[in-house]
């Protein structure tokens, strides 16, 4: 809508103005994160609640990756990775365990190649969480 696109610019603004004010910094947008009632949270008819959140998710993250194109911001993708892994989420929102993985990816990135991390949370191996 044209409302989002206006916060968006104004964000946008926002955090250019931080990049031209600290140069050396990185910044790092991550994107939203599915929805999941894959736990048995609430009746089976929930799920085509969370396909249609997660498909809006998907068209914000999309719009947010075009809003920082061209810019120094780097976006971290979280939302496909977790796709993968809607069982382990906490309830429908809360991921604590898939988690891992995102941090995994971001210091990917800040460390240039792959960080050791061992992946486990308690007694799971979330390894495969780590592209």
């Amino acid at each position: 809508t044209s409302e989002f696109a206006a916060h968006g610019r104004d964000l946008q603004g926002a955090v250019l103005s931080v990049q031209r004010a600290a140069p050396a910094m990185r910044i790092y947008w991550r994107e939203y994160t599915p929805v999941s009632y894959a736990k048995g949270v609430g009746p089976k008819s929930l799920r085509w609640v969370q396909n249609a959140t997660n498909k809006r998710i998907h068209q914000a993250n999309e719009a947010m990756r075009g809003l920082w194109a061209g810019t120094p911001v780097r976006v971290v993708d979280v939302f496909e990775p977790s796709l993968g892994h809607l069982e382990d989420y906490d309830d429908p929102v809360h991921h604590s365990k898939v988690c891992v993985g995102h941090v995994s990816q971001w210091l990917r990135d800040v460390c240039g190649s792959p960080c050791n991390s061992t992946g486990y949370i308690g007694a799971k191996n979330y390894a495969s969480l780590i592209p």
